[in-house]
């Protein structure tokens, strides 16, 4: 599965963590549909360490699709808001999602 983080790129992770990644999608809309920073923080940031410990990244050039687009790491609940109401940001379950 190729996941594109915002402004770094894209990583392959194997379809192994298909799973752990909507379990946590799951919990980032829930959190975000919640206004729980604390809750989307640990889950952004469980997220990132999977990407990190599993996935290798992809050359700069590499222009193929992405399965997956996530924030950076460090992106706040409010910054995320501001995302999904620019439309930079897709979460299922979070149509009309905005501050």
């Amino acid at each position: 599965m190729i996941i594109r983080i915002m402004g770094h790129g894209q990583i392959n992770l194997a379809d192994d963590f298909a799973a752990d990644l909507t379990d946590i999608d799951n919990t980032l809309i829930q959190a975000v549909n919640a206004d729980d920073a604390t809750r989307f923080t640990a889950a952004l940031e469980r997220l990132h360490e999977i990407i990190g410990q599993h996935g290798k990244a992809l050359p700069a050039g590499y222009l193929g699709s992405s399965g997956m687009i996530v924030p950076e790491p460090g992106t706040t609940l409010d910054e995320a808001h501001r995302m999904l109401a620019h439309g930079d940001l897709s979460l299922p379950g979070t149509e009309g999602a905005s501050r």
